[in-house]
């Protein structure tokens, strides 16, 4: 009997964790985070290698917008990118930002799937990234007019996600 616990366990262990990493997905639970409630953690994004600064107040002027970190490296992120498209198309404003991420790879990524992106930045070296607390990617901030974070995800944005929270939510801020 002790002969098949040891050799089961591994087995089982997996499958509760995988279990578990489903339901999230499934449910898109809205992840516990230091900065909900709170200022977003920088004024500004930093710049492509061909574009400016992000003033993120300027960019809150005309509304909320969605602080998205990817990279074009990022299997999630690949999953994830037909969500952002379907926000943008519905005219939310989503600031991309290229976490270490060469600017070349992410815009053949960007030609090949879309630019869902009103604005990008480049976080080439992870620094913006650690400063809003950033710990993989794809992780998403929906920042309210008032420059306050109002959600933050730490996975893929999903169907269910986009319906039972995001959408709702971008409706009571607008």
């Amino acid at each position: 009997m002790n002969r098949w616990i040891v050799r089961a366990a591994p087995v089982l262990i997996a499958i509760v964790l995988l279990a578990a990493f489903w339901a999230t997905l499934r449910t898109g639970q809205n992840t516990v985070s230091p900065w909900v409630g709170r200022p977003a953690p920088a004024q500004t994004l930093p710049a492509r290698p061909d574009g400016p600064i992000i003033d993120l107040q300027e960019a809150l002027a005309d509304g909320p917008v969605i602080v998205n970190f990817w990279a074009s490296w990022c299997g999630p992120c690949r999953i994830e990118h037909p969500f952002l498209q379907e926000l943008a198309d519905e005219g939310v404003r989503i600031i991309g930002v290229e976490f270490r991420d060469q600017p070349e790879t992410a815009d053949q990524f960007l030609r090949a799937l879309g630019d869902p992106f009103y604005a990008r930045a480049a976080d080439f070296e992870g620094r913006t990234g650690f400063d809003w607390g950033v710990t993989g990617v794809p992780e998403t901030f929906i920042i309210d007019r008032n420059g306050v974070v109002r959600a933050h995800f730490q996975h893929p944005l999903n169907a269910t996600l986009l319906d039972r929270e995001v959408r709702p939510l971008l409706e009571e801020l607008n």
